[in-house]
């Protein structure tokens, strides 16, 4: 995900989904870096026996973290990069495209996680 305003919406669409939303069956948590600390660490907890776990983050938990509980990523093939609004004078965040280059590493990070 881009950032928090994807996550929180992302996680509000699936908390209302018929099937991803039961609380007994999925657990949907978040990680980004405006949450406290003692919420990040959250993900890494095991979740109840036949609850399945889903982790919202930024592509920074692909880089900085390892959950060991993770079955599956998907990734959204976007990330936030810094950029400058002439118009108004200030350096922004903009949404792109990763590069295929980026796509193949994290993959071939996954890969080596998972063997």
């Amino acid at each position: 995900m881009t950032g928090w305003k994807d996550i929180s919406r992302l996680r509000d669409g699936l908390q209302n989904h018929h099937l991803l939303g039961d609380r007994k069956s999925v657990l949907i948590q978040t990680c980004h870096g405006l949450m406290e600390t003692f919420e990040q660490k959250l993900i890494f907890d095991k979740p109840p026996p036949n609850v399945r776990k889903i982790v919202l983050a930024t592509n920074v938990a692909e880089a900085s973290i390892t959950i060991n509980d993770i079955v599956f990523i998907i990734d959204c093939g976007k990330t936030n990069e810094s950029s400058y609004d002439a118009l108004n004078n200030t350096p922004c965040l903009l949404p792109s495209w990763i590069s295929q280059a980026s796509a193949r590493q994290a993959s071939m990070h996954l890969l080596l996680y998972f063997v």
